[in-house]
């Protein structure tokens, strides 16, 4: 009786069956014999976009998604354990969750807050004293996290260092032609590269949207939909104290750089965000999403009547009122500057947009002071006079 349990078990072992599940909802038997069992019902979680622009997210079955990024290049991402679908052997193909990714946006590192992904982060361009992320300080200090070069965002990387990285994939923006270069080159060395161009976003929470695709790469979809909701509707709540506003306060935001005056376009997101928060752009009529390059005396000119000043650096490139004047003295006579009211962005300001609702908080308070009396601001600073 045991000869015939033993054998029966090797034949089973020898022509059993194995089931692979594949990302078009199938059961795929390699005996086909045994018929084909029904697809598993578990329900995948597809991403909304509701202001993001630049990328899309296309929930396939069975968990597998068709990501698009912002140089229109397509990745089929596939969860682990599960086969790639039929007509995708074209597409670059990534298995989730990606566990070694280079950053060369430091953007990134607050898109990725949430979701306490730190430890796949393996290499970035942005040295450590320029960090405001807590994780990536950490991980740079105890070289989890590696340097790749460039000084800044706007050089070059070390592309052997990255090749010796080897990572899953590769995060970057593409605006200026040497960011083209930098792509060209990675792709060319065989790396996965996804864009991510959240500056290119015009709605403020279009930015803040971005999350979603950085976080489909590590199967987060549902926990970002989550956050970024939580972060809108807390948006919402302040818009809303703010609603009935009848005489809008005149908001002048831009900054000068090298005699020339730099004013965000009507279609920007800083205009969507001053608008929202109930001020008046007062360069409403600069058509699109982009800055553009206007005189100092048109700034000053329509800042004559401006009640915020919105001066959008930060130090160490701009630290007080008087460094603003060495630059533009012409707009010593406005205002905002007279009264030392004139602000500027913190630091950590393009490090924080996992935290954009307490952003609008602190413009809603800075625009309209007398209905936020117990608003401590904290992303935006009062520039000191010298």
């Amino acid at each position: 009786m045991k000869k015939f349990i033993i054998i029966g078990f090797v034949l089973s072992l020898v022509f059993g069956t194995a089931a692979v599940t594949s990302c078009n909802g199938t059961i795929e038997d390699e005996d086909p014999t045994n018929g084909t069992p029904d697809p598993p019902s578990e329900t995948f979680f597809q991403p909304e976009l509701k202001y993001a622009t630049t990328f899309n997210i296309e929930l396939l079955e069975n968990g597998c998604r068709l990501v698009t990024d912002g140089e229109d290049q397509q990745f089929l991402l596939i969860p682990q354990g599960i086969q790639a679908p039929v007509g995708y052997e074209n597409t670059t193909q990534i298995n989730t969750p990606v566990a070694n990714v280079v950053l060369l946006s430091s953007t990134y590192g607050s898109l990725l807050r949430p979701f306490d992904v730190f430890d796949s982060i393996i290499g970035v361009n942005t040295i450590a004293e320029n960090w405001y992320v807590d994780e990536i300080i950490e991980g740079m200090g105890s070289g989890a996290i590696k340097y790749i070069g460039g000084g800044s965002e706007m050089q070059a990387p070390n592309y052997e260092e990255i090749q010796t990285l080897n990572p899953d994939l590769i995060f970057m923006y593409v605006a200026f032609a040497d960011d083209y270069t930098a792509y060209e080159t990675l792709v060319g060395l065989g790396l996965n590269v996804v864009v991510v161009n959240d500056f290119n976003e015009e709605h403020y929470l279009g930015k803040v949207e971005t999350m979603k695709l950085l976080a489909t790469f590590y199967d987060k979809d549902e926990a970002a939909d989550t956050y970024f909701s939580n972060i809108e509707s807390n948006i919402n709540a302040t818009a809303a104290i703010v609603a009935n506003i009848t005489e809008k306060p005149d908001v002048l935001w831009g900054m000068v750089f090298y005699g020339t005056a730099y004013i965000p376009g009507n279609a920007s997101h800083v205009a969507v965000m001053v608008n929202n928060a109930s001020g008046n752009y007062l360069f409403s009529d600069l058509e699109g999403p982009a800055s553009s390059a206007i005189s100092i005396e048109e700034v000053y000119a329509r800042g004559l009547n401006a009640d915020v000043f919105i001066y959008s650096s930060s130090p160490p490139y701009i630290n007080s009122i008087a460094e603003v004047l060495v630059g533009a003295p012409i707009l010593a006579d406005l205002p905002q500057v007279e009264q030392g009211r004139v602000w500027a962005f913190q630091p950590w300001y393009y490090q924080i947009l996992d935290k954009t609702d307490e952003v609008f908080a602190d413009l809603a308070a800075i625009v309209h002071p007398e209905l936020f009396p117990n608003h401590t601001v904290q992303h935006y600073l009062l520039l000191p006079l010298e």
